[in-house]
């Protein structure tokens, strides 16, 4: 059992760990039976292998013997054909808790059976392989394919005739279907035959419920419920799910997709992708630590905004206020209804300590109605004023057109944020100052301090009042000739999804610096050098027929950067029992 395991593990570590881009899906997959587990799609052998000496590079020091010794002795073998598509297919155990293991079945590209088995003659139609620590038998499927498995009768019953790819590409819909034809390398999952898995997980997240309703009160169990009735119906209701990773010489993209059965109450919120891209240009350009950006026009983004609306419409009043308490909580819906996209910068800041986490954060709206959306926003702050919970009361004031900037008249606001002390009792010995909280959050101000203001076709909204931050974010807002001139960004955001409903860039160089001085001076790290300019690691989500894909972009030189940061222990995991237990 455990070899088969070991066998089955290494395979598949070995086909997630790198890839490289190609177009359309292997022609190994057309020998797949539709009903199989897990199946993990090699598009080309050859590209797959230079792309683990790419990643065992990037690593460095740090690379994998194993998978390096596993490259080795794939480009070794005779009879291989490196230019050739494999796959793997995994069958589970129908019972989750028989406690069995896995059956896996690997097809590989041969050009030569006899060379590959090395003239061994077959026995029963099997040829018995020497590997470590196993045996595993081969079986010639014809048309340059070769079935291996440790498990004999496995490889015996394979039905590997052709005419399966159609079925595989219905289930797998338009978003599977984006990730399959995109990446060298893919793993598959057929929600149908692993049902009694999925089943599984919402079983334990039921007791996980009961549990939560035990400890925390009827209020928590029924927040959570509400979560937990949101994912029964995700999981229900998906058909396919597909994972993969693509490899270029400038980074790593991870992508995920799930695509749920037509006709579901699911995939009716996932028709179409979005158009973010432009939204970031509104955003004033410099150094940042976050920037974000949704397209509230996009008919999936107003779907889940409706399903959340009607979701957190059953909680109950307390928990739904305290989910409104924070400062500028406008809810999902009522963004949908009055913009046409978000984005936001969270800009670098000159300290932790002293400038204040969002001291040069500034967002930009996309909307037809900038004149309802502010009055909204200036609304929305008169009503929180004086809004208590948990101890915490908030105090805001609004002062329209308090001052002009650029043309732009500009509401000024302010937030601050009043903790009682008896609040801070049952803490621990040191519960945290809030309002040093704040001021590491805000600045001096010790809140969200700064303007609102219309522009053509949007709406511009700065957290501090600085003259100067505002007329940068004014600037960008107008002219749309803002973030988007990054060059770190521009390379990653080109290598995420054209059509894409949601973005995050994550400034990882602004980061460290920001909190490498503090970790140095609490004793975390021995000493910080300041971090020259990194690509931002990027998220992306769209839409696509029914089903979703997410992407996350990490460039080559901010991978090594995090890789350095790394302690070696970490790296090794504490297991050095088995050389090939990946």
């Amino acid at each position: 059992m455990r070899a088969r395991s070991k066998t089955i593990l290494s395979l598949l570590t070995l086909s997630a760990a790198g890839l490289a881009a190609h177009a359309g899906a292997p022609d190994a997959l057309d020998r797949v039976p539709t009903e199989a587990d897990v199946v993990v799609s090699i598009g080309k052998i050859a590209d797959f292998l230079s792309d683990l000496d790419q990643i065992n590079r990037l690593l460095g020091d740090k690379a994998s013997p194993e998978l390096m010794f596993a490259a080795a002795m794939v480009r070794g073998m005779p009879g291989m054909n490196l230019d050739g598509s494999a796959v793997i297919v995994v069958d589970l155990p129908d019972d989750p808790n028989a406690g069995t293991e896995p059956t896996g079945v690997v097809l590989l590209p041969v050009n030569d059976f006899a060379a590959f088995t090395q003239g061994r003659e077959p026995v029963d139609g099997l040829v018995e392989m020497p590997f470590p620590d196993q045996q595993v038998f081969a079986r010639d499927l014809g048309a340059g394919l070769a079935a291996l498995s440790n498990d004999a009768d496995a490889v015996r019953a394979f039905d590997a005739t052709k005419g399966k790819m159609k079925a595989h590409a219905s289930r797998l819909g338009g978003a599977g279907n984006r990730v399959l034809d995109g990446s060298e390398v893919a793993i598959l999952m057929n929600a149908d035959s692993m049902r009694p898995y999925l089943d599984a997980v919402i079983d334990g997240m039921k007791e996980q419920g009961a549990m939560i309703g035990i400890m925390g009160g009827e209020q928590a169990a029924v927040g959570y419920n509400t979560f937990l009735s949101v994912i029964t119906t995700g999981l229900n209701d998906l058909a396919a799910g597909a994972f993969g990773l693509t490899v270029d010489d400038n980074g790593m993209s991870y992508d995920m997709a799930m695509n749920f059965t037509e006709g579901s109450a699911s995939a009716a919120k996932f028709a179409k992708g979005g158009k973010t891209e432009g939204l970031i240009s509104h955003l004033p350009a410099g150094p940042y630590m976050f920037a974000m950006s949704l397209d509230t026009s996009s008919p999936g983004v107003k779907q889940i905004a409706q399903a959340v609306h009607a979701m957190t419409a059953n909680l109950p009043a307390e928990m739904r206020n305290q989910m409104g308490m924070g400062f500028g909580q406008m809810s999902l819906k009522d963004l949908t209804e009055l913009t046409n996209g978000v984005a936001f910068v969270m800009g670098s800041t000159p300290g932790l300590m002293g400038g204040g986490l969002f001291a040069n954060t500034t967002q930009y709206i996309s909307t037809d109605k900038p004149g309802a959306y502010r009055q909204a926003m200036m609304t929305l702050m008169n009503e929180t004023n004086g809004k208590s919970n948990e101890g915490v009361t908030v105090e805001t004031s609004v002062s329209p057109d308090a001052v002009t900037i650029d043309g732009v008249a500009l509401t000024s606001y302010g937030v601050t944020f009043k903790v009682d002390p008896s609040a801070m009792q049952g803490m621990g010995a040191m519960p945290i100052d809030p309002t040093m909280m704040m001021q590491m959050m805000f600045g001096p101000t010790g809140g969200p301090a700064g303007y609102l203001g219309e522009v053509e076709g949007g709406v511009v909204q700065t957290l501090t009042q600085g003259p100067e931050l505002t007329k940068r974010a004014i600037a960008a807002a107008k002219q749309g000739n803002g973030l988007n001139t990054n060059t770190g960004l521009a390379r990653v955001a080109a290598a995420l999804p054209a059509d894409r409903a949601a973005e995050i860039y994550i400034g990882v160089d602004e980061i460290l610096n920001a909190i490498g001085p503090m970790m140095m001076m609490f004793g975390a790290i021995p000493e910080f050098e300041p971090i020259d300019a990194l690509d931002p690691i990027g998220l992306a989500m769209t839409f696509d027929d029914g089903g979703f894909v997410g992407r996350a972009r990490i460039p080559n030189a901010t991978l090594q950067k995090i890789m350095t940061m790394i302690p070696e222990d970490t790296m090794n995991g504490g297991d050095d029992n088995d050389a090939f237990d990946f």
